[in-house]
């Protein structure tokens, strides 16, 4: 888990952003990537850990990450089988 949120940061940097919001179900993980590492790459950064049951679209990412979910194609598109999740979590996507 701790590689896909390092994923997501890298990119996040290569889509130019400058300011993440990281949000894992894992402490663990948010202790060992919550480091200056990450500061010198974006200009604010914030880590909080959040119950598995609100963070149902990143864990079903991260459990299918090679599968078809990988790549950035599914960004404007995202699969059927996360678009459900997305509309729980309040994200846009398409219906």
């Amino acid at each position: 888990m701790a590689l896909a949120i390092w994923y997501g940061c890298e990119f996040a940097k290569s889509m130019g952003l400058h300011r993440i919001i990281v949000e894992s179900d894992s402490k663990e993980n948010i202790s060992a990537l919550a480091h200056d590492m990450l500061k010198d790459i974006f200009q604010s950064s914030r880590w909080s850990w959040v119950p598995r049951s609100v963070n149902l679209a990143a864990n079903r990412l991260a459990s299918r990450s090679n599968t078809e979910m990988c790549g950035s194609t599914w960004i404007s598109r995202p699969p059927s089988s996360l678009v459900h999740i997305l509309n729980k979590d309040g994200l846009p996507c398409p219906p």
